[in-house]
């Protein structure tokens, strides 16, 4: 659900902050605005979820051994698509005709604004920078778990001095990328993640309560972005409206019971959100190139925007998932 709320902020982003491209102010955007501000708790949701994965696992023989694991599957996916968002951007430019690296006025004289938006756009500052908090939240909160038994063996000291250490690997790597991420920031994806591992571990609330706060948040938000404007909030995942809808969509799915034979493939899908989130934006790129060159409704252009990242994201990636080489690469 996390990973298709994801897709539908971004599918559906531009369809609210250009609503001249949407009939101003037509059926289309007021769809797009509500589908957008239902889906904006997707991230705290993912965190919350790490964060009681992360904290309620069972203990370990080895937790030296289980965060070099977990730090492979998290770092080697990011690597591999930073790489690939490069090409993506860069197949992208070819084709509008952007050249990356063209000279001019300015800092650095190269045309650095238009190619780090190429470059960088459509990956690690759209949605990559998940990845990086991702990273320093599994470390903060592998060292709460284990540095209280530091003292037991000279391996696991060194190890909780290294994942210390390394906690300025991400932030770090994320200025070098041009991607805006803060220790600040950090505060909230650690919240998340604890509130996450409470609510998670806390018997179901009403359904109707759940419901009532969700509803009511994204009420709130669709009124807000009206009043404020969109994009406008600083730290918006901070906002106490986004908190709220978090909690309610927690509550609200947590109060659901599936029907024995629906779990296996519940668990399945489940398991691609991961790869989903990671190769989204290549289908949706592929998708907005083509309908940039096609007289399509704007309705139609709404639902293909989404429709067609879902559909082919999951698709592809339980195709790779056959491989499980292919499946460490990217996720």
């Amino acid at each position: 659900m996390s990973a298709i709320a994801v897709v539908t902020i971004h599918a559906t982003g531009a369809f609210v902050s250009r609503p001249e491209q949407t009939g101003e102010y037509g059926a289309s955007y007021w769809l797009a605005l509500t589908a957008n501000q239902a889906a904006r708790c997707a991230v705290p949701v993912f965190f919350a979820i790490a964060g009681w994965v992360l904290l309620s696992r069972g203990d370990q023989d080895n937790e030296t051994a289980w965060l070099r694991r977990r730090m492979a599957r998290l770092l080697v996916p990011l690597v591999v698509w930073n790489l690939i968002f490069v090409v993506d951007a860069w197949v992208i430019a070819q084709i509008n005709g952007v050249r990356l690296w063209e000279a001019t006025e300015g800092p650095g004289g190269w045309l650095w604004e238009e190619a780090s938006a190429a470059l960088w756009g459509p990956g690690t500052r759209i949605h990559l920078w998940f990845m990086y908090y991702l990273v320093a939240l599994t470390l903060a909160l592998w060292l709460l778990r284990v540095a209280p038994k530091s003292a037991e063996g000279e391996m696991t000291r060194l190890a909780v001095g290294t994942a210390a250490a390394m906690l300025i690997v991400p932030f770090s790597l994320a200025a070098a990328l041009r991607t805006n991420l803060s220790w600040a920031s950090f505060g909230w994806a650690i919240g998340y993640a604890v509130i996450g591992y409470v609510m998670l571990s806390l018997p179901a609330p009403r359904r109707w309560i759940s419901a009532a706060v969700y509803v009511g948040a994204t009420f709130g938000l669709v009124v807000a972005e009206q009043l404020i404007g969109f994009y406008q909030w600083p730290m918006i995942e901070t906002s106490p409206l986004i908190l709220l809808q978090t909690l309610g969509l927690i509550g609200l799915v947590r109060s659901v019971r599936l029907p024995e034979s629906w779990k296996p493939r519940v668990i399945a899908a489940a398991r691609l959100t991961f790869g989903v989130y990671l190769v989204h934006l290549i289908f949706l790129d592929a998708v907005r190139l083509i309908l940039a060159r096609t007289d399509t409704s704007l309705l139609l252009a709404l639902t293909m925007n989404w429709l067609v990242p879902v559909v082919c994201s999951f698709g592809v990636v339980a195709l790779w998932h056959r491989s499980q080489t292919i499946g460490r690469l990217l996720g």
